[in-house]
């Protein structure tokens, strides 16, 4: 079984992470170790996510999405977004495999962290 696999799986499922974990996860997916304050919240659902993006919008704070689809890919975005569509935007330009586009309900979960 694959552990890296599973430390993936554990990120989207748990609201709880360790550094130690964080860092693995991190690692396996080559992005670079966060070292700001995180709030993260797991968002499942397609009404949460985009009261939260709406939301960090309105207050003008940036934030990371840490977004999963049902292929399996991974993908992060950093910015300021105005809303889902902003975001599956962002997720066409990086490319995942060659999509050219990525319908709302390919997102499986979604990690957010205001950026303080």
């Amino acid at each position: 079984m694959d552990k890296n696999k599973d430390q993936t799986d554990h990120f989207f499922e748990s609201t709880a992470l360790t550094p130690e974990l964080t860092k693995q996860i991190l690692d396996k997916l080559q992005f670079e170790k966060l070292r700001r304050k995180k709030a993260i919240v797991t968002l499942h659902d397609q009404g949460l996510m985009h009261k939260a993006i709406t939301e960090s919008y309105r207050i003008h704070r940036p934030i990371t999405l840490l977004i999963r689809l049902q292929t399996g890919e991974t993908a992060e975005i950093t910015g300021v977004v105005t809303g889902i569509n902003q975001v599956l935007e962002r997720i066409r330009m990086l490319h995942l495999n060659g999509m050219e586009w990525v319908p709302k309900d390919r997102i499986i979960g979604i990690k957010m962290e205001l950026i303080s």
